[in-house]
């Protein structure tokens, strides 16, 4: 069975990746469906879906930011 993470914050995610290596980062999970047919499971996911301060768009004077979570 795969194991699941949800970390609460930017740090909590890397401190379980880094404790976690193998395991898949889930941001949205296309690649997790797109593998399920190709691979075996994963051993542990880290979900990263709204995690705080990956998500939104802001424009300011210095440009346009599009966070690594946004869809």
């Amino acid at each position: 069975m795969t194991e699941y993470l949800r970390p609460r914050t930017v740090d909590e995610a890397l401190a379980q990746r880094a404790q976690h290596p193998d395991w898949m980062v889930l941001a949205g999970g296309t690649d997790l469906m797109v593998n399920a047919n190709h691979q075996p499971a994963p051993i542990g996911i880290i979900d990263l879906w709204r995690l705080p301060g990956l998500g939104g768009i802001s424009v300011t004077d210095a440009g346009v930011t599009i966070g690594a979570g946004s869809t």
